[in-house]
């Protein structure tokens, strides 16, 4: 089994929701950090799994079971804080 890290940046209106974390949480997105800069609301992963693809398709679908976050706009491999 393998980690594999990864972000997911989430539409600009999820900054609106007051218990995001919690909603999160309990879709079992308990190995995501949420963070917010710029403007910009994203999900770093740590997920662990056999194939990439199947740890990222279960974060989306978790993520996408939130009613209140309408969109996930960009998925990236990168690191996104600079050091």
């Amino acid at each position: 089994m393998n980690t594999y890290n990864f972000t997911l940046i989430l539409s600009e209106s999820s900054q609106q929701i007051d218990n995001l974390e919690d909603l999160l949480f309990e879709a079992g997105c308990d190995d995501a950090t949420l963070s917010f800069s710029n403007g910009i609301t994203y999900l770093e992963f740590d997920r662990d799994g056999d194939q990439f693809i199947t740890v990222l398709n279960s974060a989306i679908k978790q993520v996408e079971s939130i009613n209140d976050i309408s969109v996930i706009k960009h998925i990236t491999q990168e690191d996104l804080v600079t050091k």
